[in-house]
């Protein structure tokens, strides 16, 4: 019985899709860019307590030391930088987890590619802060390394998504993924639900 159930979960798991969760850690970064990265609101939400040095690296899927993150409204993974020389800054997640609303509910960001958005500074003193965002479909398809930087000139506004090819030295997620398939995650978790219940009322019966 116990077999059945954990099939049941390993089959939720499985249809809401999931991702590489990481932050790479803060304390080598400059003491400027450190607070505009978490004080920045517009962007992307800080992940608490996921933390991981090797997280701007190519992702080895056998290190035990990287988390997964099931992703429960959009099946689509996320690799976000910002777009500064040499930077070591990633975090990687499920787009609904790592974007904050105004650019996870854009559906320009809904498709596989690679893109740059602007942040607006929280401080008067403070330049606005670009971001590239590289979006995936597929379990676990975050797993590569930190893109290059995008150098200029370019000028767009807050609303503007600017979409990278390989021509800015932008890796784009590479091909030959296994595809999730579209289903509706409230329904997967209805379902779920009462059949677990009800192995498990049997199982404890």
């Amino acid at each position: 019985m116990l077999t059945i159930l954990l099939y049941f979960s390993n089959l939720l798991f499985y249809a809401q899709g999931a991702c590489f969760h990481c932050l790479s850690p803060d304390s080598h970064l400059k003491p400027t860019l450190r607070r505009q990265l978490k004080t920045q609101t517009d962007v992307f939400f800080w992940q608490i307590g996921t933390q991981w040095n090797a997280c701007s690296e190519k992702v080895n899927p056998m290190i035990p030391s990287i988390e997964g993150q099931i992703c429960s409204k959009y099946q689509m993974c996320v690799t976000l930088q910002p777009n500064i020389p040499n930077s070591t800054f990633v975090v990687r997640g499920c787009l609904e987890s790592v974007l904050r609303y105004s650019w996870r509910e854009d559906e320009r960001l809904h498709k596989e590619g690679c893109y740059m958005i602007r942040s607006l500074p929280m401080y008067p003193n403070e330049q606005p802060m670009d971001y590239i965002i590289c979006v995936c479909a597929g379990d676990y398809c975050n797993r590569d390394e930190a893109v290059n930087y995008v150098s200029g000139p370019y000028n767009y506004d807050r609303d503007t998504i600017l979409q990278l090819s390989p021509n800015n030295d932008v890796y784009y997620e590479g091909n030959g993924r296994i595809q999730l398939a579209v289903s509706s995650a409230s329904l997967v978790d209805k379902a779920f639900i009462f059949i677990y219940s009800t192995l498990l009322f049997v199982f404890l019966k």
